[in-house]
C-alpha cells in the first residue's frame, strides 16, 4: 500500500445545545471554516506566520471568487517568502500555485498586491509590490498577465512576463523598496496603468503609463513636483476622488495623505494634502453614500474619515473631518483598511486591520466599524469588549472581504500573525451536520476516501474537482475512487437529510503513478553544485524512465533514469532552489526538493540580522556589507528569526572566514539564545573569527556559551547621566578624528558599557568618564562591538553606521596569495600562450614577468614568445593588505620552427599555379631542377615524383579536382613520413 497524502479536515459543527441556546449575533455572524475550506500545506494556509496582504477576482473565470495571498518576513525586514494561488472550488480554497502561477515558486519580498487589466483582454492580472531591506537593497515590482483558456475551455494560469515592465533604479542604482502599488486607467485607453510607491528610499515613487496592450513606460514626469518623493509609503489608490470621469491618484506617506488630480490623461497637478494625524494607511470609499469617494483615515490616535463635500468635478475637492463614534480598536497603529458593505444594507461599512507597517506588535485587534447611514453617517463599534466574533482576530495583517461560498453575502478571510482563517457569513446554523474526520490517500492506482458520519444520512454524495463522481448510501463512510489521472485532485463529500444537504467538506491529493526520489541532498563543491538522491519506482514496480533537474523552476537537463548524480556545473551565485522529478509510465512523480546559497569561492564574511529586531540591525547589516566591501573584502548577508534558519539559506558558519552578528538596537533587539551562543562559540573555537555588534541593549545572557570567550558578562547598562560625548577614534587605527565634541540628546537611561570596560579599545567614549562605544577584541578571533546613543542620538554626522564603518577600516587585511595558470606550456616558435590569475585575496594590481623580458599588468593577458627557448614566469599581486609573489621555473618552453613546404609549390614560389605543373614535367623529363625539396613536388602524397603529380596540380586547378593534401595551402610540416629529401626548405 502507498500512502501518498493524508489530509485530514473536520468541519465546523455546532452541537444541539449550542444551536438551542445561542443569542442573536450583535450584528455580523461568521462561522469559521478554515479547516474544511482551507487546503494547503499549513505553513501556507492555517499556520502561516509570515506577513501576508491578499487581492481577490475570479481568475479562472469559473464563477467563483478565488485569492491571491503575497508574503514576506513581517513588519520592515527583509525576507523573501513564496506566494500563493488560492483557488475557489465550490467555496474550498484550494492552494493551486505550482499549476496556474509557477512564478510565485521564487521567493519575494512581496509588500502589496493588486489585481488589474492590463493588456485587454478582460482577463484579471496582477502587479505585486515588492519591498527590499533598506534604501540600498530593493526589487522590482513583478507582473503577472492571465493567460486565459485554451480551445477545451481550461484556465492556463498566470504567467510572470517582467518585460513588460521597465526596470527601475535611481540615479545611484538603487531599486525600489515598496510598500504599496495602485492600479486604475488613468489615460482613457480601457487598461490599467500602474502606480508604485517607494518607502524611504532614492528610487522615488514611479508612474507606469500602459500603451494600450501591456507594455508600459516609465512616465513618472507626468507628476508634480515634489509629489513623488519617497517617504513611509504605505497606502496608494488610483480612483476617481472629485467624480470627473478622470481617476486621480492618492497616496499615504506618514503622516499626509496627498492627491494628485488628473488633468485629461496627460498630467497630473493641483496636488492635495488633507487634514490628517499621523495617518499610517487610507482607503477610498462612498462613505455617505452620494456617488463620490470619500476617504477613511487610519490614524494615530484614533481613526477619521473625510467626506467629499464638493460638487462632481470640483479641483481640488472640500473635504469635511467626521470623527468616527465609539471605536476603541482604531484608537492606536494600524493596517490595511476596506469600506465595503459588510451587512448588505446598502451602506459602506469599515474593516480596520491592527499590524502598523513597522512596529513589531500583535497584540492589537481587527476592527469592524458599521454604518448607520444617516446622514452624516456615523460610523461606530458595536462590539463592547469581551464580545468580539471569532472574526475579531489578534495581530491581523490583511483582510480579504469577498462572497467566497456565492450565496450573496460577502465572506471574510482573516490572515493574522498565528496563521490564516476563513469565515462565513451566516444566519443559521445548518440543517444537516457535514461528516467529520474526512482523510483521502492513494492507494496504489486508487483514491480512497474515508469519513465518520456525524449523524444518520440518507445520501452521501463525493465531487471530484468540482464534478460530482458518485452518490451513495448515507450508510456507507469510505469511497474508492478507480484510477483518476495524475495531478492534484480536490474531494468534497456532503451529506443529505431528505431535501437538505450538510455543508461539504473537503480534502486534496496529489495522484501520481510515480514514486518520488529519496533524501535529495544539494552541496557545493567548487564552484559546482553537486545533486545527489535515491530512486524508487513507478507504483506498479517499474524503473523510472528519466529524471528531470531544474534550478529555479528552468529545467537543467534529463537523465537516465537509473541515475543518482547530477552536477550542476557554475551555476550563478545566489539562492538555487532545485527540483529532481522522476518520470516513468508517461507520469511525473513529485519532486524532490533542495535549496542552498551558491557561494563565490572568494567570500570571506557572512553579516547576520535577525527578523526581531526592527529598529537598527537592517541599516547595520548594511553598513558592515558596504564597510566591508570598501575595505574589498567579499561579504554576503543573511536575515534569520536565529541562527538555525541559516541551513535553510542554504548558509553554514564554517563557510565563511568571519561571521558578523547584528544583534540590533533596544527595544526591538535580538538576544542571543544558549544554542545561538553555542554554535557562535564553536565557529571561534574551529578558527572563525566572531564580531557581535549591538547597542542600547544586552547582547546575550551571561550564561550563554559565548560569555567565557569574550570575557565579560554581556551588554551592561550604564544607567546614568551623559552631556556631551567626546569624539575620539582610537589613535591606532590611522583615521581621523570626529568633527567634535557633540551634545547627546539620547536618554540615559540607555547608555550602555561593555564590562569590564578596561579590556577594550575605546572607539568613542563618553565624557564623565562613562563609555559609549567600545570594541572588545577576543583575541585574534574577533571583537564584540556596542554603541550606545539610540539611533540618531548624536547627530546626523555621528551614527552607528559611521562606528561601523570606521571600525571595519581598521581591520587587518590579510594579504593576497598569488597562483596562476597557463597553456599551452610548449611549442614551436612564435608560441602564443593564455594566462589566467587564480589568486585569492583582496587584490588592487597584477604585475606579470613572462622571462624574455617583456611585462603585463592584466589579470589574466594573452603573451607570444617569438624566440626559441625556457622561460620561468613570474607573477606579482598587491592589494590592502600587501602582496606576494610567485615565479614558475622553466614553465614555457619554445622550440625552433621545422622546415616546411607547400605541397604542390614546385618551383617554390609560395603559390601553386600552373607553372608548377610545368616545373614537375620539366623535373621529370627535361633535366629540370628539384628545386632542393623534392617533398613539394609530391602533389597527390604518394611518396614518390611522377606525371601523376602534376596531373594533380593541373585537376586542382582547373577541374574541380579540390585542395591537395597538407601542408597546403600555407607553409607547414609533411605530416607524412616518406623517402623525398627537402635539402632546402622554402619555408617555416
Amino acid at each position: 500500500m502507498k500512502l501518498l497524502s493524508i489530509v485530514v479536515v473536520i468541519a465546523t459543527c455546532l452541537s444541539l445545545g449550542s444551536v438551542l441556546g445561542a443569542q442573536a449575533p450583535i450584528w455580523l455572524d461568521w462561522q469559521r471554516v478554515s479547516e474544511s475550506n482551507i487546503l494547503a500545506d499549513p505553513s501556507l494556509g492555517l499556520e502561516d506566520v509570515e506577513e501576508k496582504d491578499f487581492a481577490t477576482a475570479d481568475f479562472d473565470s469559473d464563477g467563483d471568487i478565488d485569492l491571491i495571498c503575497v508574503r514576506k518576513l513581517p513588519f520592515t525586514t527583509f525576507g523573501n517568502r513564496t506566494n500563493v494561488l488560492f483557488l475557489n472550488i465550490d467555496g474550498v480554497m484550494t492552494d493551486q500555485t505550482l499549476e496556474f502561477i509557477p512564478g510565485f515558486a521564487v521567493a519575494d519580498n512581496s509588500r502589496d498586491v493588486q489585481v488589474g487589466e492590463f493588456n485587454g483582454d478582460t482577463w484579471p492580472d496582477l502587479i505585486v509590490a515588492n519591498a527590499g531591506n533598506d534604501g540600498s537593497n530593493g526589487q522590482q515590482p513583478r507582473l503577472y498577465i492571465n493567460l486565459g483558456e485554451d480551445s477545451f475551455g481550461n484556465w492556463l494560469g498566470l504567467d510572470e512576463q517582467p518585460d513588460r515592465l521597465p526596470e527601475l533604479l535611481s540615479s545611484g542604482g538603487a531599486e525600489p523598496n515598496s510598500c504599496a502599488v495602485g492600479v486604475g486607467d488613468l489615460t482613457g485607453n480601457g487598461v490599467d496603468d500602474i502606480y508604485l510607491l517607494d518607502y524611504n528610499n532614492s528610487v522615488e515613487d514611479r508612474l507606469l503609463i500602459n500603451d494600450g496592450n501591456g507594455n508600459f513606460t516609465d512616465e513618472t514626469s507626468m507628476m508634480p513636483p515634489g509629489f513623488v518623493d519617497s517617504g513611509f509609503a504605505t497606502a496608494g489608490q488610483i480612483g476617481d476622488v472629485n467624480g470627473d470621469g478622470w481617476p486621480d491618484i492618492v497616496k499615504n506617506s506618514v503622516p499626509t495623505v496627498r492627491i494628485a488630480y488628473n488633468e485629461g490623461g496627460t498630467s497630473f497637478g493641483s496636488p492635495q494634502e488633507l487634514v490628517v494625524t499621523s495617518c499610517y494607511h487610507f482607503n477610498l470609499g462612498d462613505i455617505d453614500g452620494n456617488g463620490i469617494q470619500d476617504v477613511f483615515a487610519v490614524q494615530d490616535p484614533q481613526d477619521q474619515f473625510l467626506l467629499n463635500a464638493s460638487p462632481a468635478g470640483t479641483i481640488p475637492s472640500t473635504w469635511q473631518n467626521v470623527p468616527i463614534g465609539n471605536s476603541p480598536l482604531t484608537g492606536g497603529f494600524g493596517g490595511n483598511t476596506y469600506v465595503v458593505d459588510l451587512d448588505n444594507d446598502g451602506d459602506n461599512d469599515v474593516v480596520v486591520t491592527d499590524v502598523d507597517t513597522d512596529v513589531p506588535s500583535c497584540g492589537r485587534r481587527l476592527s469592524f466599524l458599521r454604518n448607520d447611514g444617516q446622514s452624516p453617517p456615523l460610523l461606530e463599534d458595536p462590539y463592547l469588549q469581551g464580545q468580539w466574533t471569532s472574526a475579531h482576530h489578534n495581530g491581523t495583517f490583511d483582510v480579504a472581504v469577498a462572497d467566497f461560498n456565492g450565496d450573496g453575502v460577502v465572506d471574510i478571510w482573516v490572515g493574522h500573525c498565528a496563521g490564516n482563517d476563513l469565515y462565513f457569513q451566516i444566519s443559521n446554523v445548518p440543517d444537516v451536520l457535514p461528516p467529520t474526520q474526512l482523510t483521502c490517500s492513494q492507494q496504489v492506482l486508487d483514491i480512497v476516501i474515508n469519513w465518520n458520519a456525524a449523524e444518520s444520512y440518507d445520501l452521501v454524495k463525493i465531487s471530484r474537482d468540482g464534478i460530482q463522481i458518485a452518490e451513495i448510501p448515507g450508510s456507507q463512510t469510505t469511497y474508492t475512487d478507480v484510477a483518476p489521472v495524475s495531478g492534484q485532485h480536490s474531494y468534497t463529500v456532503v451529506a443529505t437529510i431528505g431535501s437538505d444537504e450538510s455543508p461539504q467538506v473537503a480534502c486534496i491529493v496529489s495522484v501520481s503513478l510515480v514514486e518520488p526520489i529519496l533524501n535529495l541532498v544539494c552541496d557545493q563543491v567548487e564552484e559546482d553544485v553537486q545533486l545527489q538522491w535515491q530512486n524508487q519506482s513507478a507504483v506498479t514496480g517499474d524503473p523510472y524512465e528519466l529524471i528531470r533537474i531544474l534550478r529555479n523552476g528552468v529545467e537543467l537537463a534529463s537523465v537516465p533514469g537509473e541515475s543518482e548524480l547530477f552536477v550542476d556545473l557554475t551555476p550563478q551565485f545566489g539562492i538555487a532552489a532545485y527540483q529532481v522529478i522522476a518520470e516513468a509510465l508517461e507520469d511525473s512523480a513529485e519532486p524532490g526538493t533542495c535549496t542552498l546559497q551558491v557561494l563565490p569561492t572568494d567570500v570571506s564574511d557572512l553579516v547576520i540580522g535577525f527578523s526581531d529586531d526592527d529598529n537598527g540591525a537592517t541599516d547595520s547589516v548594511s553598513a558592515i556589507v558596504q564597510a566591508l566591501v570598501d575595505n574589498s573584502l567579499f561579504a554576503l548577508s543573511a536575515e534569520v528569526d536565529d541562527l538555525e534558519d541559516l541551513a535553510s539559506q542554504g548558509f553554514s558558519l564554517v563557510d565563511f572566514e568571519r561571521v558578523w552578528v547584528e544583534v540590533g538596537m533596544f527595544p526591538n533587539n535580538h538576544m542571543i539564545s544558549n544554542e545561538e551562543g553555542q554554535a557562535l562559540a564553536d565557529f571561534v573555537l574551529a578558527g572563525g573569527q566572531l564580531y557581535i555588534s549591538g547597542g542600547d541593549t544586552f547582547c546575550f545572557d551571561p550564561d550563554t556559551p559565548i560569555q567565557d570567550l569574550v570575557g565579560f558578562d554581556g551588554c551592561a547598562d550604564g544607567g546614568t547621566a551623559v552631556g556631551d560625548i567626546s569624539g575620539l577614534v582610537s589613535a591606532d587605527c590611522g583615521l581621523v578624528n570626529f568633527d567634535q565634541t557633540v551634545p547627546y540628546d539620547g536618554e540615559a537611561a540607555f547608555v550602555d558599557q561593555l564590562q569590564p570596560v578596561t579590556t577594550g579599545q575605546e572607539i568613542l567614549f563618553a565624557s564623565e568618564g562613562f563609555t559609549c562605544a567600545v570594541v572588545n577584541y577576543v583575541g585574534d578571533n574577533g571583537a564584540v562591538i556596542s554603541q550606545s546613543p539610540e539611533l540618531g542620538g548624536i547627530g546626523d554626522n555621528h551614527d552607528r553606521k559611521d562606528l561601523i564603518e570606521r571600525y571595519i577600516g581598521c581591520l587587518p587585511v590579510r594579504p593576497p596569495v598569488a597562483a596562476f595558470s597557463f597553456s599551452p606550456s610548449s611549442g614551436t616558435a612564435p608560441l602564443d600562450v593564455s594566462f589566467q590569475s587564480e589568486s585569492t585575496g583582496a587584490i588592487d594590481g597584477h604585475q606579470w614577468q613572462f622571462g624574455d623580458g617583456e611585462d603585463d599588468s592584466a589579470s589574466n593577458p594573452d603573451h607570444t614568445y617569438v624566440a626559441p627557448g625556457t622561460y620561468s614566469v613570474t607573477l606579482m599581486v598587491e592589494g590592502p593588505g600587501g602582496t606576494d609573489q610567485i615565479t614558475m621555473v622553466d614553465a614555457i618552453e619554445v622550440e625552433p620552427a621545422l622546415p616546411g613546404f607547400v605541397r604542390g609549390d614546385a618551383n617554390q614560389d609560395q603559390s601553386v599555379d600552373i607553372a608548377d605543373a610545368i616545373a614537375i614535367l620539366g623535373y621529370l623529363f627535361s633535366g629540370g631542377s628539384d628545386g632542393g625539396c623534392l617533398p613539394s613536388t609530391d602533389a597527390n602524397s604518394d611518396g614518390t615524383t611522377n606525371v601523376a603529380d602534376a596531373i594533380t596540380v593541373l585537376d586542382h586547378l582547373f577541374n574541380q579536382g579540390g585542395p591537395l593534401a597538407p601542408p597546403f595551402p600555407g607553409c607547414g610540416v609533411d605530416p607524412t613520413v616518406g623517402n623525398l629529401e627537402c635539402q632546402n626548405p622554402p619555408c617555416s
